[in-house]
């Protein structure tokens, strides 16, 4: 029987019925230096209790009636998993697979096989996610990475030749010592392998992460913030002259392939999440797993669920979210949408913080609304504290 989730005050936004699904997979061979994500290395006594938790909480919390318009598995890595585990998810998957829009899956370069890829096929998965972070073997020793360049090249081959063209490539920018060429470089070579999604993150020392340790003694610098804003100029630059779309602040997308799930959080819909750590978002409430991968298993053994954190904003404070996530989109901030999903048009509320930032040229007029501007674009969270 699905677990349900105490309601508040709806928003017609909160009416919308889930159609989308993140399962969280925390395995990794190592820890990257900069990663704070909820991550686990990989032991196979530990990876057979955690299916075997996942798979449980799936049937207990999914309503029988679910259907998945997109899925979204990440990590971790979820191609660490060995071909049994990756069979076992994709059998217990198919019950709530119906009329599916987009399935998307994360994966390493070296990680994946023949036999992998073929389970992948049958799961369903019509989308990867190569988490490659640079072309450039020098930039990958600096972030930590243990695949080379190379791998990379060798897993969009493979992926190729499986029947797998939907594909992404994700880049790090502003990585200590890496200059404006090295990142120009970098970005040509994402560019000829001619796939059509690109994510491109600026590096963030993350508190309780060796990078952060490192910065605060002093044997990293991070680069200057002028640097990292010409970065992300180049970066949208050159993208948009390839034919890309930058629709959202670290997403850019050939037409037709901006990732379904990702507007999902995007556009404040409703999904079920899976595995530690995961959250979802029901009802206009939001609910996250714990963390912890043991704590995880041990708690859905007991209740059939590990709920660790539930976020309960009042309704102002919805809204402000809601306008947090559309500054960060090309849609901006739209009446039209205001009215469809959050009931009536807020913009008044915000009068200031949008005449302050037009002023300055962060903000620009759209069709029915406002959106961040070129200039904008990089200062996206410093200007979010004026709508926050």
């Amino acid at each position: 029987m699905a677990k349900s989730l105490p309601k508040i005050s709806p928003l017609p936004l909160a009416a919308r019925i889930p159609a989308s699904l993140y399962i969280h997979i925390p395995f990794c061979a190592r820890r990257c230096p900069y990663c704070d994500f909820a991550v686990s290395e990989k032991r196979h006594v530990l990876e057979k209790n955690y299916m075997k938790a996942l798979i449980s909480e799936m049937h207990h919390r999914l309503p029988p009636n679910f259907r998945a318009r997109t899925i979204f598995i990440g990590g971790g890595t979820p191609t660490e998993l060995n071909v049994e585990s990756l069979q076992a998810l994709s059998d217990a998957l198919k019950p709530y697979i119906s009329g599916l829009r987009e399935f998307s899956i994360e994966a390493n370069p070296g990680t994946l096989t023949e036999k992998k890829l073929a389970v992948l096929k049958e799961m369903g998965v019509t989308r990867v996610s190569l988490g490659s972070q640079s072309l450039e073997n020098s930039v990958l020793e600096r972030l930590g990475r243990f695949h080379k360049a190379e791998q990379t090249e060798r897993s969009v081959a493979m992926l190729r030749g499986a029947g797998f063209e939907n594909l992404n490539l994700d880049l790090i920018f502003g990585v200590p010592e890496q200059s404006l060429d090295d990142l120009i470089r970098d970005l040509s070579a994402y560019i000829d392998f001619g796939v059509p999604h690109i994510s491109a993150y600026g590096l963030t020392f993350e508190e309780g992460t060796p990078f952060f340790s490192q910065r605060e003694s002093g044997q990293l610098k991070a680069v200057r913030q002028s640097l990292e804003a010409q970065m992300f100029h180049e970066i949208r630059q050159r993208l948009g002259d390839a034919g890309f779309s930058h629709y959202e602040i670290s997403n850019s997308a050939q037409p037709g392939h901006a990732c379904a799930h990702n507007r999902v959080y995007g556009r404040h819909g409703g999904y079920y999440g899976l595995g530690n750590s995961a959250a979802s978002h029901i009802s206009g409430q939001r609910v996250a797993n714990t963390r912890d991968v043991e704590d995880y298993i041990a708690q859905v053994s007991r209740n059939q669920c590990a709920f660790g954190e539930t976020d309960t904003l009042d309704r102002d404070a919805k809204i402000r979210e809601y306008v947090y996530l559309a500054l960060r989109s090309a849609r901006g901030l739209q009446r039209t949408l205001f009215l469809r999903d959050l009931g009536e048009d807020v913009m008044g509320r915000f009068e200031d913080a949008i005449a302050k930032h037009l002023k300055y040229g962060l903000l620009e007029t759209c069709p029915d609304g406002y959106r961040l501007s070129a200039r904008g674009l990089p200062l996206a969270d410093t200007i979010a504290v004026d709508f926050l």
